[in-house]
């Protein structure tokens, strides 16, 4: 799957603007699409932390004025939600493969949060090339030029909590091998 990219993309406001020029070509008996009560794309069901994109507005605030706002908690409860029906559909020898990519350890933080809350574990992991750096949006910027292929499956009941201090020790050495690097600037 390729899960809302946190507070990156707005998907229901670019979904409005196709409903709009959909709706003066499509035939009303041939439309099978719901919508809000205000005849755009339902918001209220969609996975984001929409508080960033109103550039640092104050939740209780945006609350206030009536306006649907959701954050970094929101986001995560509804991937967990979403990585748990996920879950549930799977057998116990299945695969879910999740992609992925973010700027922040916070969009992160909260993707990985919920697949583990959800029974996940991740099995592997790859960055790959997914993005051209001469699209437009990567000229004079630091846009991201690779998305993570996660590759998780359901994790045993019985599963041990991990040790930072194990993997703060082998980190290092799987890098080594790897890279085939021994460290900054030193070659095997």
């Amino acid at each position: 799957t390729d899960p809302p990219y946190y507070d990156a993309v707005p998907y229901s406001a670019l979904s409005d603007f196709f409903l709009v020029w959909l709706e003066r070509v499509i035939p009303r008996n041939l439309r099978d699409w719901r919508t809000g009560p205000d005849g755009l794309a339902p918001k209220s069901e969609e996975i984001i932390d929409s508080l960033e994109l109103l550039r640092g507005a104050r939740k209780e605030g945006a609350k206030a004025a009536e306006l649907l706002v959701k954050d970094r908690s929101d986001f995560e409860t509804g991937m967990t939600q979403a990585f748990a029906s996920g879950f549930r559909s799977l057998s116990k020898d299945g695969i879910g493969c999740v992609v992925f990519a973010h700027k922040t350890t916070e969009g992160w933080e909260a993707l990985l949060s919920g697949m583990v809350r959800s029974g996940w574990a991740i099995t592997a992991s790859w960055p790959l090339a997914t993005e051209m750096g001469t699209r437009l949006r990567a000229r004079d910027s630091a846009a991201l030029t690779a998305s993570v292929h996660l590759v998780c499956r359901p994790r045993e009941e019985d599963a041990p909590v991990g040790d930072w201090a194990v993997v703060s020790h082998e980190l290092p050495q799987r890098v080594q091998s790897w890279t085939g690097s021994t460290g900054p600037g030193k070659e095997c």
